[in-house]
């Protein structure tokens, strides 16, 4: 199957049931979008997408690592969350920008 490539950016999007932006691809970029309501704003299946730049308000969760450990993962800004980012590996750092937030990151991963 060969690799999708593209970028997903500067979109509004707002109620997504699973998820307001869902990456399956590493060459995909998620770049410059806003998304509200979402029961998570971001979620990701693959290993190096680059998630930069969003703004993500009033979901559940933020961003959803799924135990991907993605290290191009930053310069988001997640507002009034349960959680900024879920299911986060270890390893990885991240620097994002978090306002009214439950709880920061959670691991959970092997």
């Amino acid at each position: 199957m060969p690799l999708s490539t593209g970028s997903i950016s500067a979109n509004t999007v707002a109620n997504g049931l699973f998820a307001g932006i869902v990456a399956e691809s590493d060459g995909v970029s998620v770049t410059s979008n806003k998304i509200f309501a979402s029961a998570r704003g971001i979620i990701f299946f693959a290993s190096v997408p680059a998630i930069q730049s969003n703004t993500i308000t009033n979901s559940k969760i933020g961003i959803d690592f799924a135990c991907n450990a993605d290290p191009n993962v930053h310069s988001n800004i997640i507002m009034d969350a349960g959680t900024a980012l879920n299911l986060v590996p270890s390893a990885i750092t991240t620097s994002n920008t978090y306002f009214n937030v439950g709880t920061i990151r959670t691991g959970g991963c092997s």
